[in-house]
């Protein structure tokens, strides 16, 4: 794991995804400036007309997969960890719009080998769409993701993918001769305008100048606890992390127990957004590392199952930020993507014939969790329930914790905290 601290934000999970409005000033010329999308696709959630895809089902155990899979192949058993894995599995499910060939089998095996790219786009315009009317940036709470495509500049993209995009991805899609040494400077110029200044310098020059796509991701959360903390609701304790024990300030309140056949854990909900918190906690005799590698879907799923609005739990969450930086070739290379980072990667769908190659996949991430919540800075303070409920998760020792939208229990980030 490189860069790995303490805070948040995919390009950047700084739980605020704050302006992901673009400026005046793009990057490169604007492929998307005269697509129009059809607004009147089904499965765009507006207030009011919330129709489901008959796939979403199918979208959720997939999109969940997906991020239990990326995390225990990015983590090394040593520091802490962090995806955006809802985030990654747009961009991915983008660039399928455009693989074919043996691209488009990798792909689809790490996406869903048995899920149409239809009902692929569909679901993700529903999940994504969804999360934006959800969300108020004026009022200061959101969840807010998008993602940018950049072209090399002998690209010509067809028609049919720029539509997709324009229908169900909505990503900025910019061309630019990644040979120019200005070129760097450029991305990342609109990106530090896109995030607020959040990230400032994702690419690191020069551009691969063979390459014929980067994809860079963003995703930025804001909200209070909906079951705050007062001040005698927080205390200072050990954690006994990775590296040794620390003192950490732990913040205490009453939530949903959780159980599962290796760990205990609670799901803590936001106040505005719809989105939860879940933390896991190992059994002691079963280390992180060993929770991770064995921890996937239907593990998740059975943990949820255990979720009773009558057994909640005295639970100690202590502060903590986590980062990460770094392009994701290697990571999605283990997880069996390899044809589409190849110089002969097919990428038909995109352009006719053509055969080039995605010169990276970027995300910026970084989070904080503290009293007030997630990139917020002023606690909402509630009555916590006085009498001690049954059970007990201090998240004392190294856990796993996820943020994941309370409708479909997709994890929006993934994260393993080992040290504080």
């Amino acid at each position: 794991m490189k860069k790995l601290s303490l805070f948040l934000c995919l390009i950047i999970l700084c739980a605020s995804f704050l302006c992901a409005c673009s400026g005046g000033n793009t990057p490169g010329e604007d492929m998307m400036k005269d697509v129009k999308a059809d607004e009147n696709l089904a499965y765009k959630f507006k207030v009011g007309k919330t129709e489901i895809p008959p796939s979403f089902t199918s979208y959720k155990t997939y999109a969940s997969d997906f991020a239990f899979r990326l995390l225990k192949s990015m983590y090394n058993n040593d520091g802490n960890t962090i995806i955006a894995s809802a985030g990654l599995y747009s961009q991915l499910s983008l660039l399928e719009n455009a693989a074919s060939d043996t691209s488009l089998k990798e792909l689809k095996d790490l996406t869903g080998k048995n899920q149409p790219v239809e009902s692929l786009n569909e679901c993700n315009a529903y999940f994504f769409s969804r999360l934006k009317a959800l969300s108020n940036k004026k009022k200061g709470y959101y969840v807010d993701v998008q993602s940018n495509l950049f072209l090399n500049s002998e690209i010509e993209p067809g028609q049919q993918f720029l539509l997709k995009n324009a229908d169900f991805y909505k990503q900025g899609i910019f061309r630019l001769d990644f040979s120019d040494e200005k070129s760097t400077e450029k991305i990342n110029d609109y990106i530090s305008e896109q995030t607020n200044k959040k990230v400032e310098k994702l690419l690191s020059p020069p551009l691969p100048s063979n390459s014929s796509i980067i994809s860079t991701g963003s995703a930025l959360m804001r909200d209070k606890w909906l079951n705050g903390y007062d001040r005698q609701d927080t205390k200072t304790d050990m954690f006994s992390g990775s590296h040794g024990a620390v003192n950490a300030e732990f913040m205490t309140s009453t939530e949903f127990f959780l159980k599962g056949k290796r760990c205990t854990g609670f799901e803590k909900s936001f106040k505005n957004t719809p989105c939860k918190l879940i933390a896991l906690l190992p059994d002691e005799d079963i280390n992180i590392y060993q929770f991770v590698k064995g921890l996937d879907c239907d593990e998740y799923l059975d943990i949820l199952s255990s979720m009773n609005a009558l057994k909640t739990c005295e639970a100690s969450l202590p502060k903590f930020t986590v980062k990460y930086e770094d392009e994701l070739t290697n990571t999605l290379n283990k997880n069996g993507v390899y044809e589409l980072f190849k110089q002969d990667g097919s990428l038909k769908n995109l352009s006719l014939n053509l055969k080039g190659s995605v010169g990276g996949i970027h995300q910026s991430l970084e989070l904080s969790v503290n009293e007030a919540g997630i990139g917020s800075d002023k606690p909402n303070l509630t009555s916590n329930q006085k009498n001690k409920p049954d059970n007990k998760v201090e998240l004392n020792r190294p856990f796993v914790f996820l943020i994941v939208d309370n409708e479909s229990y997709i994890p929006l980030y993934a994260g393993i905290i080992s040290s504080i």
